[in-house]
C-alpha cells in the first residue's frame, strides 16, 4: 500500500472517512504524510494503540521542538467580530449610546 496523506476524504465533517475502516481490518499500522508533509504512522488496532502506549521508547513530543512543522492553514475561518459601535442612530432603545 502507498503512503497515505491526511486528511482522508470524508463526505462530510460530520462523518468518518470510509478509508478507516479497511484499514483497521487490513492494516492496524499505516504510514502516512501529515498536511504539514512530515512522514507519520497511523495506528488504528485497538491491540497495536494498547501496545505502542505501553513502550517506554515513544513519546508523544516532537524530538526536535524547535523544528517541528507548523500547523496548516486551516480549511474554515472564523468570521470577523464586529468592530463597529452600535449608537443611538442605527440601534433604537440603546443604552450604551
Amino acid at each position: 500500500m502507498s503512503v497515505l496523506k491526511l486528511p482522508l476524504d470524508r463526505l462530510s465533517s460530520l462523518n468518518v472517512a470510509t478509508q478507516y475502516s479497511a484499514l483497521r481490518r487490513e492494516a492496524p499500522l499505516v504510514r502516512v504524510t501529515t498536511p504539514t508533509g512530515d512522514p507519520a504512522w497511523l495506528v488504528l488496532g485497538y491491540d497495536e494503540v494498547k501496545q505502542i502506549f505501553g513502550d517506554p521508547r515513544l513519546g508523544r513530543s516532537h524530538p526536535s521542538p524547535s523544528g517541528r512543522p507548523k500547523s496548516p492553514t486551516p480549511r474554515w475561518r472564523a468570521a470577523p467580530a464586529a468592530t463597529t459601535k452600535p449608537n443611538s442612530t442605527t440601534t433604537p432603545g440603546c443604552a450604551r449610546c
